[in-house]
């Protein structure tokens, strides 16, 4: 509204106008609308088939979003494989453990019976 100063009388005036308007589409509109929808909602020309492993690789992963999540959490996981952190177990030297003792996890889990029944006696 540009004219600020509307009295109440003036507003009734507009606002009768706009409960006049029946605001029908008229049958072009309408015709016009209907065809940008079909066209809008229309199959796609290209055949899923014929396209390339990576492209639908790449829709089923949700785009370059995916993807890159995906390589981050790979680079990570062999990152972290390779050189664990010091509070991980380090998976390869549990492989290729030669002795016959059983791992403690840094002492962590011991089966010495007296310390165990010292915690149950508590």
């Amino acid at each position: 509204m540009t004219k600020p100063e509307l009295n109440d009388d003036e507003l009734d005036v507009l606002f009768d106008a706009a409960r006049k308007d029946t605001g029908i589409p008229t049958p072009d509109f309408l015709t016009r609308l209907e065809t940008t929808a079909v066209e809008a909602f229309a199959p796609p020309q290209e055949s899923r088939a014929h396209r390339a492993w990576f492209a639908q690789l790449h829709d089923a992963l949700g785009g370059w979003i995916g993807v890159s999540g995906l390589a981050t959490a790979a680079v990570a996981g062999v990152w972290i494989g390779v050189a664990p952190p010091e509070g991980i177990v380090d998976p390869v030297n549990l492989v290729t453990q030669l002795s016959d003792e059983t791992v403690t996890f840094d002492g962590w889990l011991t089966s010495d019976a007296d310390q165990w029944q010292e915690f149950e006696d508590g």
